[in-house]
């Protein structure tokens, strides 16, 4: 129930964070009229294709969400179903659990499998296009920081530090209510890798200046759904493989 909490946390991260004012959102303001004004008194011949997409980039666009806690949110579902099948298992010892559990893991595979690749991609996208930005200077770079500058750290750095104390304080009532989760290596595996991703967002937030994490905070989100997808095609391997076994015991 508390790694439930902390999924709902992260999951709701990218509505939070976006709800969130941007940090200097009167330069935010000032910089995209500036750029609008001198829009407006540009003649079309003479613009660069560069400078027209970082000024249409800007016009378009409002300050965006964090996607690496959001992600974390993907890896972490499996994380809670990997716990509830455990816990069933030990509830229900009918015949049939087994394999109604490797199919439950095989649809659960596969829909974050997929779900993982077109986040990664947009994770991708998104990072292109801000890097792209950061270095079209002049206009490119203005746009960049009016757009991408103000992430919100505080917010996303309280989101990302009570998910992580509701993770750890879950692991070790997990250990605490059943000692036998420690021999669980698969469910060991994951909620350290749970908490890896955790520690990943956090240093990259925290490495670079402030109108960088925009950046880095992608470089996360692409770190955390390659780790997610990981899971995900084990996740349908290990199904896959109940599946047969059981089948050949009937």
């Amino acid at each position: 129930m508390i790694f439930a909490f902390a999924w709902l946390l992260e999951s709701g991260s990218a509505a939070g964070l976006s709800a969130s004012p941007p940090q200097g959102g009167a330069l935010y303001t000032s910089l995209k009229g500036s750029v609008q004004k001198y829009a407006d008194d540009l003649d079309e011949d003479e613009v660069e294709e560069e400078t027209k997409n970082a000024i249409a980039t800007l016009r378009a666009a409002d300050p965006p969400p964090g996607l690496a806690i959001s992600y974390l949110g993907v890896l972490d579902l499996m994380v809670l179903a990997t716990i509830f099948f455990m816990g069933a298992g030990m509830l229900f010892r009918f015949r049939s659990w087994g394999r109604v559990q490797a199919l439950a893991s095989l649809i659960l595979g596969v829909l974050v499998l997929l779900a993982g690749i077109a986040l990664l991609f947009k994770a991708i996208g998104l990072l292109f296009l801000m890097v792209g930005l950061f270095l079209a200077t002049p206009f490119g770079t203005i746009a960049y920081i009016a757009t991408y500058g103000f992430f919100p750290t505080g917010t996303a750095k309280a989101i990302l530090g009570s998910a992580l104390f509701l993770k750890v304080i879950a692991g070790v009532c997990l250990v605490l209510a059943q000692q036998r989760m420690l021999k669980a290596k698969a469910l060991v595996a994951i909620i350290l890798s749970s908490l890896l991703g955790s520690v990943i967002i956090s240093f990259l937030h925290g490495i670079v200046p402030g109108f960088l994490v925009s950046i880095t905070d992608a470089i996360a989100a692409i770190v955390v759904i390659i780790i997610a997808l990981i899971w995900a095609v084990l996740l349908i391997v290990f199904a896959i493989i109940g599946l047969v076994k059981g089948l050949s015991r009937d």
